[in-house]
């Protein structure tokens, strides 16, 4: 007979996972100290909390950085659609109805790709 089941194992594991258990310090001088305190009061948090709450939403917006909006998606599409119609037309070549809206389609499927790459220190490499 097991002396702890399976799911109080997952339960244990789980809890675990959630608890708070690396520390990591700064020094701050009198003043950022007086501003964080200042901060933290005006949240209604403790310092801690204000701390946690600060380094979650930097972390977030750093990950939300790699993400492109949607200007930047259509300006990388038509510098792909500039750049694959007239590299041809300029050497003299000729793009079918049909070629043109098949470059089209792949700028569409590629163009976020493609920004999200310039978002990316080193394309992603």
């Amino acid at each position: 007979m097991a002396i702890l089941s399976d799911e109080a194992v997952m339960k244990a594991a789980e809890k675990q996972a959630t608890l708070r258990a690396c520390n990591v310090s700064a020094r701050l001088t009198k003043t950022e100290t007086e501003n964080l305190d200042a901060l933290a009061r005006s949240r209604g948090l403790q310092r801690g909390d204000c701390i946690r709450q600060i380094l979650r939403a930097e972390i977030a917006r750093a990950h939300a950085s790699a993400t492109p909006t949607p200007e930047l998606s259509e300006i990388v599409g038509l510098r792909m659609l500039l750049h694959n119609v007239l590299k041809p037309l300029i050497s003299g070549q000729k793009m079918t109805p049909e070629t043109f809206d098949a470059l089209a389609q792949h700028v569409r499927r590629e163009k976020v790709q493609a920004a999200i790459e310039l978002l990316i220190p080193n394309g992603g490499r």
